[in-house]
Protein backbone atom coordinates (compact mmCIF):
# COMPACT_ATOMS: atom_id res chain seq x y z
CA UNK A 1 0.00 0.00 0.00
CA UNK A 2 1.31 3.44 -0.97
CA UNK A 3 1.96 6.10 1.68
CA UNK A 4 -0.87 8.24 0.28
CA UNK A 5 -3.30 5.33 0.58
CA UNK A 6 -2.24 4.62 4.17
CA UNK A 7 -2.77 8.26 5.12
CA UNK A 8 -6.09 8.42 3.28
CA UNK A 9 -7.22 5.34 5.20
CA UNK A 10 -6.27 6.90 8.56
CA UNK A 11 -8.01 10.20 7.76
CA UNK A 12 -11.05 8.29 6.52
CA UNK A 13 -11.45 6.53 9.86
CA UNK A 14 -11.31 9.79 11.83
CA UNK A 15 -14.68 10.83 13.23
CA UNK A 16 -14.07 14.52 13.73
CA UNK A 17 -10.87 15.30 11.90
CA UNK A 18 -7.28 14.46 12.66
CA UNK A 19 -4.14 16.58 12.81
CA UNK A 20 -0.95 15.91 10.88
CA UNK A 21 0.77 15.07 14.18
CA UNK A 22 -1.91 12.50 14.99
CA UNK A 23 -1.52 10.95 11.54
CA UNK A 24 2.26 10.85 12.00
CA UNK A 25 1.88 9.19 15.41
CA UNK A 26 -0.06 6.39 13.73
CA UNK A 27 2.49 5.82 10.93
CA UNK A 28 5.82 6.92 12.46
CA UNK A 29 7.08 3.33 12.28
CA UNK A 30 6.54 3.41 8.51
CA UNK A 31 7.22 6.94 7.21
CA UNK A 32 8.85 10.19 8.26
CA UNK A 33 7.11 13.43 9.21
CA UNK A 34 7.91 15.17 5.90
CA UNK A 35 6.25 12.36 3.97
CA UNK A 36 3.11 12.64 6.11
CA UNK A 37 2.85 16.43 5.68
CA UNK A 38 3.59 16.27 1.95
CA UNK A 39 0.97 13.59 1.36
CA UNK A 40 -1.68 15.37 3.45
CA UNK A 41 -1.07 18.50 1.37
CA UNK A 42 -1.34 16.53 -1.89
CA UNK A 43 -4.54 14.77 -0.80
CA UNK A 44 -6.04 18.11 0.17
CA UNK A 45 -5.07 19.74 -3.14
CA UNK A 46 -6.52 16.75 -5.01
CA UNK A 47 -9.78 17.25 -3.06
CA UNK A 48 -9.58 13.73 -1.62
CA UNK A 49 -9.70 14.99 1.97
CA UNK A 50 -11.02 18.11 3.70
CA UNK A 51 -8.59 20.54 5.29
CA UNK A 52 -9.94 22.73 8.08
CA UNK A 53 -8.39 24.72 10.88
CA UNK A 54 -9.16 24.26 14.55
CA UNK A 55 -9.49 27.30 16.77
CA UNK A 56 -5.85 26.94 17.85
CA UNK A 57 -4.81 27.29 14.18
CA UNK A 58 -3.82 23.66 13.72
CA UNK A 59 -4.86 22.03 10.45
CA UNK A 60 -7.38 19.22 10.76
CA UNK A 61 -8.01 16.70 8.02
CA UNK A 62 -11.21 14.74 7.50
CA UNK A 63 -12.83 12.37 5.06
CA UNK A 64 -14.52 14.01 2.04
CA UNK A 65 -17.37 11.51 2.20
CA UNK A 66 -18.17 12.29 5.83
CA UNK A 67 -19.84 15.68 5.55
CA UNK A 68 -20.04 17.40 8.90
CA UNK A 69 -19.54 20.70 10.65
CA UNK A 70 -17.73 21.30 13.91
CA UNK A 71 -18.03 23.15 17.16
CA UNK A 72 -14.62 23.71 18.81
CA UNK A 73 -14.29 24.90 22.40
CA UNK A 74 -11.82 27.80 22.80
CA UNK A 75 -10.82 26.63 26.28
CA UNK A 76 -10.45 22.83 26.25
CA UNK A 77 -10.18 22.39 22.43
CA UNK A 78 -12.78 19.62 22.47
CA UNK A 79 -14.64 19.43 19.22
CA UNK A 80 -17.87 17.81 18.23
CA UNK A 81 -19.83 17.29 15.07
CA UNK A 82 -22.88 19.44 14.53
CA UNK A 83 -25.49 18.84 11.89
CA UNK A 84 -25.48 20.63 8.56
CA UNK A 85 -28.27 23.18 8.49
CA UNK A 86 -27.05 24.95 5.37
CA UNK A 87 -28.14 22.51 2.65
CA UNK A 88 -31.26 24.39 1.54
CA UNK A 89 -29.50 27.75 1.61
CA UNK A 90 -26.62 26.39 -0.45
CA UNK A 91 -29.05 25.03 -3.03
CA UNK A 92 -30.67 28.47 -3.29
CA UNK A 93 -27.25 30.07 -3.67
CA UNK A 94 -26.28 27.63 -6.43
CA UNK A 95 -29.46 28.39 -8.34
CA UNK A 96 -29.24 32.17 -7.86
CA UNK A 97 -25.54 32.45 -8.74
CA UNK A 98 -25.58 29.64 -11.35
CA UNK A 99 -22.74 27.85 -9.62
CA UNK A 100 -22.11 24.32 -8.41
CA UNK A 101 -20.85 23.95 -4.84
CA UNK A 102 -18.92 20.71 -4.47
CA UNK A 103 -17.87 21.10 -0.84
CA UNK A 104 -17.93 23.45 2.10
CA UNK A 105 -16.64 23.52 5.65
CA UNK A 106 -18.03 25.22 8.68
CA UNK A 107 -16.45 25.59 12.13
CA UNK A 108 -18.07 27.29 15.11
CA UNK A 109 -15.89 28.40 18.00
CA UNK A 110 -16.97 29.24 21.50
CA UNK A 111 -17.17 27.65 24.96
CA UNK A 112 -18.53 24.17 25.61
CA UNK A 113 -20.95 23.43 28.45
CA UNK A 114 -18.16 22.25 30.75
CA UNK A 115 -16.01 25.36 30.21
CA UNK A 116 -18.90 27.86 30.14
CA UNK A 117 -19.71 27.41 33.84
Amino acid sequence: MKNKDKILNIVGKSECGISAKQVFDKVSWDMDKTTVYRNLEKLSLEWKINEDFSSNGERQYSNKDHHHHHFVCNDCWNQRDIGCFLSQELQKLEKKEKISITNHSFVLNGHCGDCNK
